[in-house]
């Protein structure tokens, strides 16, 4: 039996909610933020993401929140759905939360985006960095079609990290 991980997903658009679901469906603990609670108000309520395509289920997080502090609490896999031009706002906003144990995954990252994510952490005064990696792209092909839904058209399959 593989080993459940508590996820905070970033960003609750089409990458976001597609992974939030997708590793929710494959029994990990997931955690989604949006900055704010106008795009997450149905989602809070239900904690629930429909997916469907490529596959097929109702998945459940265990928390929707725009408060940065509480989605980070407890979680040491943390994966930046958020486009590039908004990781630089994001690490100072996760600065005073995040730990030497962690890892960031920006999906994308776009080029030396885990550059630019580090050293804005160090300017913003982290001791201890998280591990930071970066994909080329997202690894999904999808669609959010409300506020609870997506649609996984397909996975990419050569997505360097």
């Amino acid at each position: 039996m593989k080993e459940s991980c508590n996820i905070a997903i970033i960003g609750a658009g089409n990458n976001g909610l597609t992974m939030a679901a997708h590793l929710s469906l494959n029994g990990h603990k997931v955690s989604i933020w949006n900055r704010t609670d106008e795009t997450i108000r149905h989602l809070k309520e239900t904690k629930k993401i429909n997916i469907s395509g490529q596959i097929e289920g109702t998945a459940e997080l265990q928390l929707v929140s725009s408060d940065i502090k509480e989605v980070l609490s407890g979680s040491k896999h943390i994966f930046i759905t958020q486009p590039a031009h908004t990781h630089r706002e994001l690490a100072i906003k996760m600065s005073p939360y995040l730990t030497g144990d962690m890892l960031i995954v920006l999906s994308p990252g776009r080029t030396f985006g885990a550059c630019e994510f580090k050293n804005t952490l160090l300017q913003n005064g982290v001791k201890q960095l998280p591990d930071i990696v970066e994909t080329q792209t997202i690894i999904y092909t999808c669609r959010k079609t409300a506020d609870d839904t997506v649609i996984l058209l397909d996975f990419k399959r050569t997505v360097k990290i």
